[in-house]
């Protein structure tokens, strides 16, 4: 197969390629595989490929030799740029939305409690709806901190509740950055994008 390669915008004149501090070759991108794997020659426009044995890669290896350099070299187009950027600013307000969270909660409970906690939610959910409902759960926590069970029904509940609440508006917010990531076509613009969480709406 035929590869196929993108240039450079801006190939270097003749007179720009006789100069040794000025690149003689460019990197050329395989659309096939996605690799930087020719060069081209500035001035007499041939292709060398890097990892075919030729005369002309011999000519392109004792012109680096020298120190010469090439045109964009490992360099990306600027639409890989902004995908990868926008890739940064997304795990960015991820990272600073599970940081919210852990600020607010400071939870210091051991991970098994943790892990009951949506079972928690659920008995007592239950039992707002139906008072006979059974809450297993919440009967043994309970008894061993011998305290009412429906007091602690009601709370358990109650936490249930302004935990969706909290998670909605985070959930939300975050959301609405991931929006204003993909909609931005630039990179300054995405600089621009100030990430801050709050607890509520205003």
């Amino acid at each position: 197969m035929q590869a196929t390669y993108i240039i450079s915008d801006h190939p270097a004149t003749a007179h720009e390629a006789a100069d040794i501090s000025t690149p003689q070759y460019q990197y050329m991108r395989n659309l096939s595989t996605g690799e930087l794997d020719v060069v081209q020659h500035l001035v007499t426009g041939a292709f060398v490929p890097l990892g075919v044995a030729s005369p002309l890669l011999d000519e392109y290896t004792n012109y680096m030799a020298m120190g010469g350099k090439v045109l964009d070299a490992h360099s990306k187009s600027k639409q890989e740029q902004l995908t990868d950027a926008k890739a940064r600013k997304l795990a960015e307000v991820a990272q600073a939305a599970q940081a919210f969270i852990d600020q607010v909660v400071q939870n210091a409970a051991p991970q098994m409690e943790r892990d009951t906690y949506p079972l928690q939610a659920a008995e007592a959910q239950a039992w707002a709806l139906d008072n006979s409902s059974p809450t297993p759960l919440l009967e043994g926590i309970a008894s061993a901190r011998q305290i009412d069970l429906d007091d602690l029904r009601q709370r358990t509940l109650e936490k249930s509740q302004a935990w969706q609440t909290l998670c909605g508006h985070i959930i939300g917010q975050r959301q609405a950055f991931e929006d204003r990531i993909e909609q931005t076509n630039t990179i300054n613009g995405l600089d621009d994008i100030v990430i801050q969480f709050e607890s509520a709406l205003k």
